[in-house]
């Protein structure tokens, strides 16, 4: 039974996968590795080359899925394509299960492991965990990486192709292709090397048993008698359960869509000896700064992450004086529909100015001042340059 759903190919690659770990789950492989494009910034990540892939890298995996699901459908209604509804099956299984349900929402859902940017020797707050060292779920979403496993899905045609040859020249595009992607996401801070590695495994693995498990042919038998062969009735039924699947695989990655919203504002009007913020508690961090030439009170809000196309992002402050100190309220709201999100706060005050936290900020994130120390509540005392 366990040979029928799991052939040899399978356990083969899962020990290659498990032997390959086994650096990143007892040294700091990964962290080193990160290290290597961390020079006070994700500098290199920048370089158009790494920023079309992580833009884009995920059209071929897409047009791939979508194509898998049309012939799929159509070859219910079209007998010339009743030949390629097996490979369109895998394809669409292998995407579902791979990128979709392993990749995507068990492992970033419930591992918790903090990208390499939000890790505190590489600029962060957060506490490095090696390769296997489950985390607070929903906290972080290194593990696995998403975009590479979207890249690793041509693989999937190395079983399909009929042609001994040019099956191997699919299986090395897709390793090619993937790990091109991971490099990019490795490069940019967002995933460390063993993200990109589980990710093509587990993409692999799931295309080696949607082969395997996929029948020859489908021939429902017992639904014949709801569906005649050339009743309007079952082109109906396959047109809308294929409406409904295309646009669901349409949803899930325009929410996995890359953004980055920006905001800068500033407190008019003349500039108080002590000032007593209140933000919101949607940042990881705030870093405080001041300068000595008269500035005006200046706040930049970056947030970036994943989410639907077309987020809006709006920000004002609100200030009110109470016992000769300001109280200083920043108002911000990012529209839209969001699934992963990483906020930054930066905060500019004239040379000489007290500056208060509430409580309340302190308990929820991290405040860095210049010269690198973290406030931690309660705060009680004004923080000077």
């Amino acid at each position: 039974m366990l040979k029928k759903w799991f052939p040899a190919t399978f356990w083969y690659g899962l020990g290659i996968l498990l032997v390959l770990s086994l650096p990143f789950i007892f040294t700091d492989l990964d962290l080193i590795i990160s290290g290597w494009f961390y020079q006070q910034g994700w500098i290199y990540g920048e370089a158009p080359l790494w920023f079309a892939l992580y833009r884009y890298g995920t059209l071929p995996g897409l047009l791939l899925g979508v194509g898998g699901l049309i012939i799929f459908s159509g070859s219910w209604i079209r007998p010339a394509w009743q030949p390629q509804r097996r490979a369109a099956a895998v394809v669409l299984l292998t995407l579902l299960l791979g990128p979709g349900l392993l990749v995507n929402v068990l492992g970033k859902g419930y591992m918790g492991r903090p990208r390499p940017r939000d890790v505190s020797t590489l600029g962060g707050t957060e506490t490095f965990l090696r390769l296997g060292t489950p985390g607070t779920p929903g906290r972080g979403k290194s593990f696995p990486s998403g975009h590479p496993s979207v890249g690793y899905l041509i693989c999937v045609l190395f079983f399909l192709d009929p042609h001994s040859r040019r099956r191997w020249v699919w299986l090395g595009t897709g390793l090619g292709y993937g790990t091109l992607m991971g490099a990019a996401r490795v490069i940019q801070g967002a995933h460390f090397t063993s993200d990109v590695l589980w990710s093509g495994g587990l993409t692999y693995l799931s295309a080696v048993w949607a082969n395997q498990v996929t029948p020859e042919s489908f021939n429902f038998h017992a639904l014949r008698k709801w569906f005649p062969q050339n009743s309007h009735f079952k082109k109906a039924f396959i047109i809308f359960g294929s409406s409904v699947l295309l646009v669901g695989l349409t949803f899930f990655f325009l929410l996995a869509t890359p953004f980055y919203k920006s905001w800068n504002g500033q407190i008019s009007g003349e500039i108080p000896r002590q000032i007593r913020f209140q933000v919101p508690r949607d940042y990881t961090v705030i870093r405080l700064n001041h300068r000595s030439q008269p500035v005006p009170v200046m706040a930049q809000a970056e947030f970036q992450g994943f989410g639907f196309p077309k987020l809006s992002l709006h920000g004002d402050w609100r200030t009110h004086s109470t016992n000769s100190v300001m109280i200083a309220e920043l108002k911000l709201q990012l529209n839209g529909w969001v699934t992963e999100k990483k906020g930054y706060l930066t905060i500019t005050v004239p040379l000489g100015v007290d500056v208060f936290w509430e409580d309340a900020v302190l308990n929820s994130q991290t405040v860095i001042l210049e010269d690198g120390r973290r406030l931690q509540p309660p705060s009680s005392q004004p923080e000077k340059p």
